[in-house]
């Protein structure tokens, strides 16, 4: 199974949606699997922090990755727009845990 193509490599190549991570998350821990979950996934240890703190963010780890641009650069560009819309409540929540996440890789 360690050959195996990652989460990550298989929603780059299109053979799974990023839904489907939950499978990949049941089948590691249901395995024998030497790797960490997140090397399991494919993710960098960076990518892997801002997944577990907020999920929701996946699409910007696989943006941050098709585009080649950094997770961080990708994390603040989305800060910014979603700040400039957090008057409605329900995007509060995402715009506070995107900052937490940007300061804490910030330094």
């Amino acid at each position: 199974m360690s050959n195996d193509p990652s989460f990550i490599d298989r929603v780059l190549d299109g053979s799974v949606l990023t839904f489907e991570i939950d499978n990949f998350v049941r089948t590691w821990h249901e395995g024998d699997s030497l790797k960490e979950l997140h090397e399991f996934l494919g993710f960098t240890e960076e990518e892997y922090d801002l997944w577990v703190d907020s999920p929701d963010f996946l699409e910007l780890i696989i943006y941050s990755r098709v585009s080649q641009t950094p997770l961080a650069e990708i994390a603040n560009d989305n800060f910014m727009e979603k700040d400039r819309v957090a008057a409605r409540a329900d995007e509060v929540w995402v715009v506070d845990r995107l900052k937490q996440w940007i300061l804490k890789h910030s330094s």
